[in-house]
């Protein structure tokens, strides 16, 4: 059995899915398997992946466009790796990433997720707006996005993403995965996140908003049941304060300040 099992669906990314492909088979960690699910797509992307002839190759072709949860879902099925490493066509992962994720996944047994930092590219202007906290927190989470997706790491389970967040699938997929242990961010950048038009959190903004809107609605009923509180805490976990410390003859005072 592969100790990884890298999980990458592909649509129509005939541009880059060779350089992807390429970026997991030159990993320094050699024990994985790679399974590929081409979902339909009508370029020449699956006759680019079936150039490729390497034994850690397992590609599935769907006759049709069954959609990205539908798409890693079926390498879920499939995978026979204790961890599960999160691939996107368009993306270029470092060659000690996985080194260095599967490292930390077995010296840190109560890690159930482990990302990393990314570098954007070809837009230089995003520089450093892939750095995410290296603990995240319950709150954390509920306050948006602390993971690069296309980075995570995690442990093989019966776990798997749901249909009905054709969007936002991966935050959904962290609020029940916190409840079993905790969340890292290794503070490297391990994947180049290629920056385009095309990407669904750009195309699909609206969409997005309120499927998270749902994620963060769920995680706030394991505080409370009452909506008044949950909406002072949604607002607390946006807009953070900042407690400082002062005296006024020698009288001790607190301000809080928005940060």
């Amino acid at each position: 059995m592969p100790k990884v099992s890298v999980i990458m669906p592909c649509f129509n990314t005939e541009k880059y899915v060779g350089e992807a492909l390429n970026s997991i088979l030159a990993q320094t960690f050699k024990d994985f398997e790679f399974i590929i699910i081409d979902d339909g797509s009508t370029d020449n992307s699956a006759k680019i992946i079936e150039s490729f002839h390497d034994e850690k190759i397992k590609f599935i072709k769907n006759t049709e466009n069954l959609g990205i949860v539908a798409a890693r879902n079926t390498g879920l099925d499939l995978a026979q790796g204790k961890y599960i490493a999160v691939m996107d066509a368009d993306d270029v992962s470092h060659p000690d990433r996985l080194e260095k994720q599967v490292k930390y996944m077995d010296e840190n047994p109560d890690c159930v997720i482990c990302g990393s930092w990314i570098h954007f590219f070809p837009d230089a202007e995003r520089k450093g707006k892939g750095r995410h906290k290296s603990e995240i927190s319950f709150l954390d989470l509920i306050h948006g996005w602390c993971l690069n997706h296309p980075t995570i790491m995690f442990r093989n389970s019966d776990i798997r993403y749901d249909p009905s967040f054709p969007v936002s699938e991966d935050f959904d997929l962290y609020s029940r995965m916190i409840h079993f242990g905790k969340i890292h961010n290794i503070q490297e950048e391990l994947l180049d996140y290629r920056w385009h038009g095309d990407n669904i959190s750009t195309v699909k903004s609206k969409l997005m908003a309120e499927k998270t809107k749902i994620v963060q609605q769920r995680m706030l009923g394991f505080i409370t049941d009452d909506e008044q509180i949950q909406s002072l805490l949604l607002y607390a976990e946006q807009n953070p304060i900042r407690i400082r410390k002062l005296s006024l003859f020698g009288i001790p005072l607190l301000k809080i300040e928005r940060k």
